[in-house]
């Protein structure tokens, strides 16, 4: 930050308190206790969405898989941009041509707006951190307040200690991080919350669901990737799936043993934090899933095991950090013994987890309906009059499981999109509407764009709303344009 800038901070400040948006010095937006927080953009989205009682089954509906593209590095298989959040509005500000006082009055006008602040800054200069006054440390920051009398920003993020939480800072510490670095003046990313979500309700209803939760668990189990399941997620670029993270963290321990090195604890409390949302998340069910608490109710030892997960996963990520103080590797070899126990004991559990949960679920499985309504649209059965083919519409208005879903969509032939079409327009159009949605979430490969493309055409010839053509004709464009590269 330049000298003259520096100076001038207590009287942009104080002239600031005039703000004629705002009528007071001070601002702070809500946030709540995120569920997982092991890296900061995880905290910052889910403090500002689990403020808000709609979004919570859509969140416990996330975070339930681990991978890990590699051997050291870890994390939830979820939404990785802002933008995946479905009630998350974002945009992107160019800063780097504002000086000291045009970036206060921006970011107040911003927060006046409900909007969180996302940016890159250099934590030497922020006196909470561990890098202050010792390393230039380029990292993000979220501010989510103001105090223009007390000249502090409110943030969230890491403090020295490494605990996350809120902090106040002040204005020109917070400045002088900003404006060390040239590449930080660029990237400013606002986020809001929104009521209605900036995705269909459709999308996330075929994520929270039940069976999609039990899904995702038995894909953890099993150590099988959830990609194939999860159209609100792109491809993971993942090697390492579930139960096999336990490999990847053994190899890690056994790599700092090896190379006398600093434990990198970030995999580790990632790993924690799995265990800590897991039970959380049976809790949040058991209190809003109707006649759920009775099931696990038969089942009493389950959440002890469970809490007795999240206590093990403790003491192992901080044996990790004793041994970062103590260089003992004794601690780490505790560490392994535990987490090689510790595998068998959360098999055990999430296999009596999933036998209570599909308790609940209904004799006729959604697979199973889906494949019976299948099965009825290739031998042509929903042809003869109107109430036969409304029975497609009702069925895929009620199929919460994406990938079924699309299956059906795309062996609906010319012939069936008219009748569709004939007997209720409006509905054949929302139902070409969310296939748009759809196709830009599901992680296609090349061999499949002859065939979307061909499903395009057939529902072009029966839209009819404007907008929904306008979709069609974009991705009509774009498969062509991708299968001639």
């Amino acid at each position: 930050m330049m000298k003259s800038e520096m100076n001038t901070t207590t009287h942009l400040t104080q002239s600031l308190t005039r703000y004629p948006v705002q009528s007071s010095s001070q601002k702070i937006l809500p946030l709540a206790k995120p569920l997982v927080k092991g890296y900061q953009y995880l905290g910052y989205a889910l403090s500002v969405v689990m403020t808000h009682e709609e979004c919570l089954p859509w969140v416990y509906h996330q975070f339930i898989q681990l991978s890990s593209p590699n051997y050291q590095w870890v994390d939830f298989y979820h939404p990785h941009e802002f933008s995946d959040y479905p009630w998350l509005e974002t945009n992107e500000t160019d800063c780097a041509d504002l000086n000291a006082e045009q970036l206060i009055a921006t970011w107040v006008d911003m927060m006046n707006q409900d909007k969180y602040l996302v940016m890159f800054i250099d934590e030497y200069y922020l006196s909470h951190t561990a890098f202050y006054q010792e390393e230039h440390y380029s990292h993000d920051i979220m501010l989510h307040g103001y105090d223009l009398e007390q000249q502090v920003f409110w943030a969230s993020g890491y403090n020295r200690d490494f605990q996350y939480g809120e902090y106040s800072i002040p204005i020109e510490e917070v400045l002088a991080a900003h404006f060390s670095f040239q590449e930080a003046n660029k990237r400013l990313i606002t986020i809001r919350y929104q009521q209605a979500p900036v995705h269909s309700p459709k999308v996330i209803a075929v994520v929270v669901s039940l069976e999609g939760l039990i899904e995702q668990l038995q894909d953890y189990v099993d150590s099988r990737p959830s990609s194939w399941r999860r159209n609100d997620i792109q491809q993971a670029n993942a090697h390492f799936y579930g139960m096999e993270i336990y490999d990847i963290l053994q190899n890690s321990i056994q790599t700092f043993i090896e190379n006398n090195s600093k434990a990198d604890i970030r995999a580790f409390h990632i790993f924690y934090e799995h265990k800590a949302a897991m039970e959380q998340r049976l809790m949040y069910l058991a209190q809003t899933v109707e006649g759920l608490q009775a099931i696990l109710d038969r089942y009493p030892t389950m959440m002890p095991e469970l809490q007795e997960l999240t206590r093990q996963s403790t003491i192992i990520r901080n044996l990790l950090l004793k041994y970062n103080r103590s260089h003992n590797t004794a601690s780490l070899e505790r560490a392994s013994q535990l987490l090689y126990t510790m595998r068998g004991q959360e098999e055990q559990v999430l296999q009596t987890v999933l036998t209570a949960l599909r308790q609940h679920i209904p004799a006729v499985s959604v697979l199973e309906q889906s494949r019976e309504l299948k099965r009825r649209v290739m031998d042509r059965q929903l042809r003869q009059t109107s109430a036969d083919r409304l029975i497609i519409l009702d069925q895929l208005e009620q199929l919460d499981h994406p990938n079924e879903w699309i299956e059906i969509v795309m062996i609906m032939d010319q012939q069936i999109w008219k009748l569709l079409s004939q007997t209720d327009p409006l509905r054949t159009d929302r139902l070409i509407a969310f296939w748009c949605e759809l196709l830009a979430r599901k992680p296609w490969v090349a061999s499949q764009y002859d065939t979307l493309r061909n499903v395009i055409e057939r529902m072009q010839t029966v839209v009819q709303d404007q907008q929904v053509r306008a979709q069609l004709d974009y991705w009509y464009t774009t498969m062509t344009a991708i299968r001639s590269q």
